[in-house]
């Protein structure tokens, strides 16, 4: 069985080249293609890949703006970013949006094979050109110990937690959960001893990527 895949970059030498030789994998269907991230989303939608591979920078609305969408709307699409970029805050904030794997351009054609390979079956995978300034941020950041103590949060807590962050009561986690007002509170406590924290200014600070927190992530469980 083929692994779809849809591209989305602004340029179109660039584009067209790619989708020729994925194309010629043998396990790659390259499904849809465009430069401009509405007709992006909307060609997405319709054709319904497993993974898109995406730059930032498109027409339109950026690939940040487009992976969100894909969250969003629930759409359960993967997302690599492919990119000339190796911006330490673009790298964060496409991977805090949802992307499952970032990748230079300047990276070998087979790496990026290998990416789709490993993001296709749930991980995650970050070019060996970044990798290195990615986890010395994250030794470096205030948000270490938290980056670590997530590991030892539940499915449910990470789902709890990653509303938190996003600025939600805990009405309104109930209500978009469909669990009781009482055990949202439960949760919170929990995450907050688990992660030692003990106000609810300090949890709503934890900045860590979406994969992290999101309760289908297997490489927490």
């Amino acid at each position: 069985m083929s692994i779809r895949v849809f591209l989305s970059d602004n340029q179109e030498i660039f584009r067209q080249c790619l989708y020729k030789n994925l194309n010629a994998e043998k396990d790659i269907d390259v499904v849809g293609e465009s430069g401009n991230g509405p007709d992006s989303f909307n060609l997405i939608k319709r054709n319904k890949p497993d993974i898109i591979i995406t730059e930032i920078i498109l027409d339109g609305y950026d690939g940040i703006e487009l992976v969100k969408g894909i969250y969003r709307d629930n759409l359960g699409i993967k997302i690599i970013t492919l990119t000339h970029n190796n911006d330490q805050e673009y790298l964060t904030k496409m991977i805090q949006a949802g992307a499952s794997g970032y990748l230079l351009k300047t990276c070998p054609y087979l790496e990026l094979i290998t990416a789709i390979s490993i993001v296709y079956k749930g991980n995650f995978y970050i070019c060996s050109e970044i990798a290195g300034p990615l986890l010395n941020e994250y030794y470096t950041n205030k948000n270490i110990n938290c980056f670590y103590n997530v590991k030892n949060l539940s499915s449910r807590e990470r789902e709890v937690l990653y509303h938190i962050i996003q600025g939600k009561t805990l009405k309104e986690i109930s209500s978009e959960l469909y669990i009781d007002y009482e055990t949202v509170k439960t949760h919170k406590k929990h995450i907050m001893e688990k992660l030692c924290i003990y106000n609810t200014a300090e949890l709503m600070k934890i900045n860590l990527p979406y994969q992290l927190l999101h309760p289908k992530t297997k490489a927490l469980d």
